[in-house]
């Protein structure tokens, strides 16, 4: 069973990997959300959890739904327990990968989900 605290690292380590994708350096995402870079550096390494408003925030800058960011927390977790992560706070080749894997396919399901969405509507219009 997966107790809440346990799973602060991974929540850190998952924003870690949604900036990094971007490119994006700490300070980047500190000034996109409007909090200093301390602030992220401590949601990231797991040293504080984000409140709801303030991860709200990093993930509307990061572009990801809270429901799809938490499947990817469930992942990178799961990936640390079964010893393929390194040392928490750090991605290894393979938390990584599987990472743009699972990001590339939730943004391939958002935007089928989005063109059905729209193509639905459309058909019934007609």
């Amino acid at each position: 069973m997966v107790l809440p605290g346990e799973m602060f690292g991974s929540i850190g380590l998952t924003l870690k990997l949604l900036r990094k994708r971007r490119g994006w350096k700490q300070e980047d995402l500190a000034r996109r959300v409007g909090m200093s870079k301390g602030q992220v550096s401590k949601y990231e390494t797991g040293g504080e959890l984000p409140k709801l408003d303030s991860l709200g925030r990093l993930l509307a800058a990061l572009e990801v739904q809270l429901d799809g960011f938490f499947i990817m927390v469930a992942i990178v977790h799961r990936l640390g327990e079964d010893g393929r992560a390194g040392i928490p706070g750090t991605a290894s080749p393979s938390v990584d990968e599987a990472f743009k894997s699972v990001y590339r396919t939730l943004l391939d399901l958002q935007r089928a989900v989005v063109r059905e969405e729209i193509g639905g509507a459309e058909s019934r219009r007609a």
